[in-house]
């Protein structure tokens, strides 16, 4: 493990935090490629992470087309769709036949034609039926899009085993599209070579999820419900934040393909591809994949969107992963970390909540969605703290649960994740108790996790890194990846 790399990293992070809002705000909301939506591929996209902070005037990258069948890749031509006509006033549809032939006009609007397979107007009418809505139609063009959303290259997330270290690898994806605003959707030129297979179809969808975005902005729900009424400063709210916002535009894509009786679903795509995703686009699957799975679950039709911004909003991730905890706020903690060794400076600006999501996303990277949906069932609280000596970078996440019984869940678990993975990070992590419902997760260097003692129990906890190693807490280190541990209470 290259910590001298992870302080860099972390300097990286820093700036990432004070220029993430600017960025955000131009880049509203977008679609992510798989690549373009290819159904033959299922690398994913990926979505902005906590270092870039949404704001009330930013949305979230979406993805592309899927198919109704979980078990299957491959499309279903159908629907009612006509596209946008070329300059010979023809429209092909995916089977190859015309608008003409098919006795299909395209609809009139405020829209121009694009170019785009699509009739773009009537993508949007319906889309706006389904949410209720009387918003103004967006722009729509076609443009080259640089913008990568979902990169995890945070010190933190590189001892969790979410980053790609291959040289010159990114944890990121290229947009689809992007809804700049409420007024503008832009449409990745790189996408037009992709989409030759059942395109009129596909662009459907993939319309159909950026007007949400332009339509969530447009309404004040993101904007002005959402975004003020959550605490954006933590990596849990912002994956909250981002869950209901992508998951929103997902299950209203899927809303669209079935009054369309399309045999396409995001939600079946995300589904299929969060399980399948490399360990460094998991956490970027997760906002579409949960966010779209809790609106399935709690609503019926997309015309209860907007309720959920304004009246309902879970109070949590965990809330996004397991709808019966709608209403549970998080559990009142008392945590603290200080540094009294020579060298080491608590790094505050690295000091974070995670939320449930986040262990989700490390237990399905790691080890399956089952152990997985265990694992993160009974979050209360948790909080990050930093660390750093020169070029080493170390923390200590403190995590607090509902009762002992989930504790043990989180532990054992997370610990056979660190005898699994193969990286070099999973050796420089150690586990310790602190009370019967809460786990500490030290990472750094040795002599770090050595010198680190806690004081009380459960929801008051004071985390010092001494002087020397004296008194230091029991831990649980895993020495090398194949070093079975063992967790007690």
């Amino acid at each position: 493990m290259n910590i001298h790399g992870m302080n860099r990293r972390r300097i990286r992070t820093v700036v990432l935090v004070a220029v993430g809002l600017a960025v955000l705000v131009a880049m509203a909301g977008c679609s992510m490629t798989v690549p373009f939506g290819d159904d033959t591929d299922d690398s994913g996209p990926a979505t902005p992470d906590g270092t870039e902070t949404p704001s009330p005037e930013a949305e979230s990258p979406s993805p592309s087309a899927g198919d109704r069948d979980s078990g299957s890749q491959t499309e279903t031509p159908g629907g009612a769709d006509s596209d946008s006509g070329p300059d010979d006033g023809e429209s092909t549809t995916e089977n190859g036949d015309t608008a003409e032939a098919t006795g299909e006009e395209e609809t009139t609007g405020p829209i121009s034609d694009t170019g785009l397979p699509v009739d773009e107007n009537r993508v949007y009418n319906l889309t706006r039926d389904l949410l209720g809505s009387d918003a103004d139609a967006p722009t729509v063009s076609v443009e080259e899009l640089n913008y990568r959303s979902g990169e995890t290259d945070r010190p933190f997330f590189e001892y969790m085993g979410l980053t790609n270290d291959t040289e010159g690898g990114s944890t990121g994806a290229a947009s689809a599209a992007v809804a700049e605003g409420p007024n503008s959707v832009v449409v990745n030129e790189d996408v037009l070579g992709q989409y030759e297979n059942n395109s009129v179809d596909r662009f459907g969808l993939l319309l159909a999820h950026e007007f949400a975005h332009t339509i969530q902005m447009e309404e004040g729900w993101s904007r002005a419900e959402l975004a003020r009424k959550l605490d954006l400063s933590t990596s849990e709210s912002l994956m909250l934040y981002r869950s209901l916002v992508e998951g929103g535009a997902v299950f209203t894509a899927d809303q669209y393909a079935d009054e369309e009786d399309l045999e396409l679903s995001q939600i079946a795509r995300f589904d299929r591809q969060y399980g399948a995703a490399p360990d460094e686009q998991v956490y970027a699957y997760a906002p579409y994949h949960h966010g779209g799975q809790y609106f399935d679950t709690v609503l019926d039709a997309a015309t209860g969107l907007g309720a959920v911004y304004t009246d309902d909003t879970p109070a949590s991730t965990e809330a996004v992963l397991h709808p019966e905890y709608n209403d549970t706020e998080p559990s009142r903690v008392s945590f603290s970390a200080t540094s009294n060794r020579t060298g080491w400076e608590r790094q505050r600006s690295t000091d974070d909540r995670l939320g449930s999501l986040f262990v989700h996303v490390v237990m399905t990277a790691h080890a399956d969605r089952a152990v997985a949906e265990k694992a993160s069932k009974g979050w209360a609280n948790d909080k990050v703290f930093g660390f750093e000596n020169g070029s080493n970078s170390a923390f200590a996440w403190a995590t607090h649960w509902d009762t002992a019984d989930d504790a043990d869940e989180f532990a054992v678990a997370f610990n056979r994740t660190l005898t699994s993975r193969t990286d070099e990070s999973a050796t420089n992590i150690s586990v310790a108790r602190a009370g019967n419902r809460s786990v500490v997760v030290l990472t750094g260097p040795r002599t770090f996790r050595n010198a680190i003692a806690i004081d009380g129990e459960n929801a008051t906890l004071d985390i010092t890194l001494q002087a020397d190693s004296d008194g230091s807490v029991d831990t649980w280190a895993t020495d090398s990846p194949s070093r079975q541990t063992a967790v007690t209470g």
